[in-house]
């Protein structure tokens, strides 16, 4: 199986993954009103990237499980904050929802003194979708000791990374 081909799969079991309860939960929806109405689910990137297709997976399963249309609109520009903007300024009537992102919600009020939305009082969590985790370095990090680490974990437990990259300037 070449590499390609082994992280789209792990893509896409990670994607169920994080739909399964959707569609565990979905009776208890149906017996619902909610909703009535399409869905808007606002990304802060441009299309194209993850957080846009799992947007879209997420959006035709929701769609499949409660009958009413999750439109996915991107909002990308300003580290994700034109969108967090748009998101607080909607109705807080469940029709407007945003893939929120690390960038948006820590790292933004981390850079920036003002932003036009506060990650903590403004928004309401209702899931984690995904979760990712990269360790990036100096060239001058002597990186056997990362890379053996993942060889290690790689042979214990199955696990395959998603990319190991090694630059040599």
């Amino acid at each position: 199986m070449n590499y390609t081909r082994c992280a789209r799969r792990r893509f896409l079991l990670a994607a169920a993954v994080a739909v399964s309860p959707i569609k565990l939960l979905s009776s208890a929806y149906a017996q619902q009103t909610f909703p009535t109405r399409a869905v808007q689910l606002v990304v802060p990137f441009p299309p194209g990237g993850v957080t846009d297709a799992l947007a879209r997976l997420l959006g035709n399963e929701l769609q499949a499980a409660l009958g009413q249309p999750f439109i996915v609109i991107n909002k990308p520009g300003a580290s994700g904050a034109i969108a967090a903007e748009f998101v607080k300024g909607s109705p807080a009537d469940g029709y407007t929802l945003m893939m929120g992102h690390i960038g948006t919600h820590a790292v933004n009020p981390a850079l920036y003194k003002k932003l036009p939305y506060n990650p903590v009082t403004d928004f309401a969590p209702i899931s984690l979708s995904w979760s990712s985790f990269f360790v990036q370095t100096d060239r001058l990090f002597d990186c056997r000791f990362l890379l053996e680490s993942i060889g290690w974990q790689v042979a214990q437990c199955g696990v395959q990374p998603l990319a190991v990259v090694e630059a040599d300037d």
